[in-house]
């Protein structure tokens, strides 16, 4: 039984360093230009830290799930933030629908683009984060420890923890509500993939 546990232990720890390595490698995902307008906004959503989040993505990847396809390589995700409106009392304010009131945009725009995979473990995706106003990389950042390792837990879904969102919103058109009750850089819940 211990031995199945270690070896089990092995393999885990290959998997991962084989998405450490195509991650140190591979390519960092690029600032899309114009990407409010090249890009299709599919959810809007709120974090408990007061911060405020546009969901983007590739029109080639809303085409293809239409088809009933996997999301194809070269499409991009970007999500921008925004910080929140806050009361005289500290608290955050929020309008009719229960959406935080943005205040002002952050410095902060994370992007991932899909990449053909140079392994059959790696779901192949690159990250990389911006400052939006100006295109640079945003300091103090590191795509593979802030980026990677927390979307491996998104495997089941394309390291998406929006899939299901996104789906619905190919389904309906209607951008959806990403909300995590969790503030700053923590894991959110794992995707569900029904």
């Amino acid at each position: 039984m211990a031995h199945m546990k270690v070896q089990g232990w092995a393999i885990l720890g290959l998997i991962l360093g084989l998405l450490v390595v195509q991650a140190q490698t591979g390519p960092v995902a690029p600032f899309p230009k114009n990407y409010t307008k090249n890009l299709v906004l599919y959810g809007l959503g709120d974090r408990s830290d007061g911060k405020s989040r546009n969901f983007y993505i590739s029109p080639a990847a809303v085409e293809a799930v239409k088809k009933g396809q996997e999301l194809p390589v070269g499409t991009i995700m970007a999500i921008e933030t925004f910080s929140a409106k806050r009361g005289q009392d500290g608290s955050l304010e929020k309008d009719k629908n229960g959406f935080l009131v943005r205040d002002k945009p952050d410095k902060e725009l994370h992007v991932m683009l899909k990449v053909a995979p140079e392994s059959a473990l790696s779901k192949a995706w690159a990250f990389g984060a911006y400052d939006p106003s100006t295109g640079l990389p945003q300091q103090g950042t590191n795509p593979l420890s802030d980026c990677l390792f927390c979307h491996t837990e998104a495997l089941g879904t394309d390291m998406m923890f929006s899939f299901k969102e996104f789906k619905l919103f190919v389904q309906t058109g209607q951008i959806q509500r990403i909300d995590c009750p969790l503030p700053e850089r923590q894991r959110c819940p794992p995707p569900r993939t029904e």
